[in-house]
């Protein structure tokens, strides 16, 4: 699930995520954090807006 996130567009991605239960988001947006790549972190800020 994680590397569909990370390799999918934004919208997708939104998608995938709001399908989860609130600890699997947890842990993805987690995993996403401790990642370190630059897509990553942009995916996971771009995730955080659309979920706030």
């Amino acid at each position: 699930m994680y590397r569909k996130i990370i390799t999918s567009n934004e919208m997708k991605a939104f998608l995938l995520i709001e399908k989860c239960d609130e600890e699997l988001k947890q842990r993805l947006m987690s995993k996403m954090e401790n990642n370190g790549s630059k897509n990553t972190k942009a995916m996971l800020q771009k995730l955080q807006r659309y979920l706030a």
